[in-house]
């Protein structure tokens, strides 16, 4: 069973562990990243969820995933991105973008600039079922139509900031 560091509301390891299945309190927290893949065109990269997700199934995302216990954020955003899409990345290659609070998880986000050819990516068939590039325009119509998986379209706006200020498409 995958085990969890547990944080505190701020966002600082208790030195407790918990797994998937146990209930976190208030002021308790699990730590995830997510991964903004972006081409030199200002394309984000994105995934479909794997058909048998017990969350959101075949809805498009982007990569990302839990940080397990004695994992920095960095390490879990670099195991994710090769976990779920065959791609490898360093640490150089991250770029923090910001750390927010949703119920009881920490997200650390990050910008990874690297232009893949779509034939070169082995997803994990558990995980992905699908992967594409998308201008941000595609994405909010994903997101409009439901199938974008985002509590609101104003989450990604950091993401297209950083693709108009730093990218130049």
């Amino acid at each position: 069973m995958e085990k969890w560091d547990v944080y505190d509301a701020s966002g600082m390891p208790t030195g407790r562990t918990k797994t998937r299945n146990d209930v976190f309190e208030n002021g308790e927290y699990f730590l995830g990243v997510t991964a903004f893949i972006v081409n030199t065109n200002g394309e984000l990269l994105i995934q479909k969820r794997a058909a048998n997700k017990r969350i959101r199934p075949n809805i498009w995302g982007n990569t990302g995933g839990s940080v397990v216990a004695g994992e920095t954020s960095v390490n879990g955003c670099i195991r994710e991105i090769k976990e779920e899409l065959g791609i490898d990345v360093n640490e150089r290659e991250l770029i923090f973008l910001r750390r927010t609070f949703h119920g009881n998880q920490i997200f650390d986000d990050y910008i990874v600039v690297k232009d893949i050819s779509i034939n070169e990516i082995v997803s994990q068939p558990e995980e992905v079922s699908e992967v594409r590039w998308a201008a941000a325009d595609e994405i909010k119509k994903l997101w409009t139509a439901g199938l974008f998986m985002l509590n609101d379209i104003d989450d990604m706006k950091p993401v297209f900031d950083y693709i108009r200020l730093h990218i130049r498409v």
